[in-house]
């Protein structure tokens, strides 16, 4: 199964599949342009000094606290595993006996 990311929502059908087979993912043109632009607007407000939250500050009761930017890179890694942590729990309790 071939599953492209552009717009559009993925179906109950499509999860179904890409549960039960193999799937190779990819990105449409737009979200490949949608995410660089994301990630300029990222890189600036970094640039910029801003304090954004959870892009250069901790997270929960560490919102206010600002992380320096040589340690933006761990941030970065930590967020990654709390988002796969969650969606790992996630995809665990889904039932697609529907």
């Amino acid at each position: 199964m071939r599953l492209t990311i552009d717009n559009q929502l993925v179906g109950l059908a499509e999860l179904r599949d890409a549960w039960q087979d193999p799937v190779t993912v990819n990105l449409s043109d737009d979200a490949r342009r949608r995410v660089a632009e994301s990630n300029e607007l990222i890189a600036d407000v970094v640039a910029g000094g801003e304090q954004v939250y959870g892009v250069n500050t901790g997270f929960g009761q560490l919102a206010q606290v600002r992380i320096s930017d040589d340690e933006l890179a761990h941030l970065q890694e930590i967020w990654c595993a709390l988002t796969l942590s969650a969606w790992a729990t996630i995809w665990a309790t889904i039932s697609f006996d529907l």
